[in-house]
């Protein structure tokens, strides 16, 4: 009941609307894991000064008054991009007429529904929104800096639903050239957006020059021990 795994990791390219999910899991040989509890924390909890701590897990199922516990050492590491004259920013505005991935016993099917925006062949220019879970039309809303954009870079889209033991299924992707939205940018509906056949992703790509753009992106790579 006071395990020690000693499990070292990293964690690639997170970024400031991340959150680190921790859950512990009861192992069983024949049925499903049961649920031992879960952490969540945001990018702010340990970013730029780590967290070493022991950190409460939340059980809703446990009913004997107890509560358990674990302990953590999470160490971001900034990264370092070279500064471009062109800086790329995408807003991810919501997806429409998603497949149900998830379906229950009353056959209402939903998703879990996520979306990575990422330049093909460029390990660091990637990012991912949040999950919304039990959705078939996401509004995300979420806009952030494609690290390392160079003019003539394609976006890539990809919407994924979020699954806790199995491998997160595929619910379409897309690919915008670089035409459709440099140098003038873009926004709206597209034809290039177009996922599967009643799915579409609607987003906003804009542009600024070094000197004239305020904004920044704090980018790292976090490794975790516990």
């Amino acid at each position: 009941l006071d395990p020690h795994w000693k499990f070292d990791c990293e964690m690639a390219s997170m970024k400031t609307s991340d959150t680190l999910e921790f859950q512990v899991f009861d192992y069983d040989a024949i049925g499903s894991d049961d649920l031992l509890g879960t952490l969540e924390l945001t990018f702010d909890q340990f970013y730029p000064g780590g967290a070493d701590d022991t950190f409460e897990l939340v059980d809703p199922a446990r009913r004997d008054g107890k509560v358990a516990t674990i302990k953590l050492k999470v160490f971001p590491e900034p990264i370092q991009f070279p500064i471009r004259d062109t800086r790329c920013w995408v807003t991810v505005h919501r997806a429409e007429g998603l497949r149900a991935a998830d379906w229950s016993l009353l056959g209402n099917g939903k998703s879990d529904p996520y979306c990575i925006v990422s330049i093909p062949h460029k390990k660091h220019s990637t990012w991912r929104t949040r999950i919304l879970y039990k959705e078939l039309n996401p509004s995300w809303d979420e806009e952030e800096e494609m690290i390392n954009y160079e003019p003539g870079d394609n976006l890539k889209f990809q919407v994924m639903d979020y699954d806790k033991k199995d491998d997160d299924d595929h619910l379409g992707q897309a690919l915008l050239q670089s035409g459709d939205f440099h140098p003038d940018g873009f926004e709206g509906l597209s034809p290039a957006l177009r996922l599967v056949k009643s799915a579409w992703v609607k987003a906003r790509c804009m542009y600024g020059s070094t000197s004239s753009c305020l904004r920044r992106t704090r980018t790292c790579t976090t490794r975790l021990t516990m």
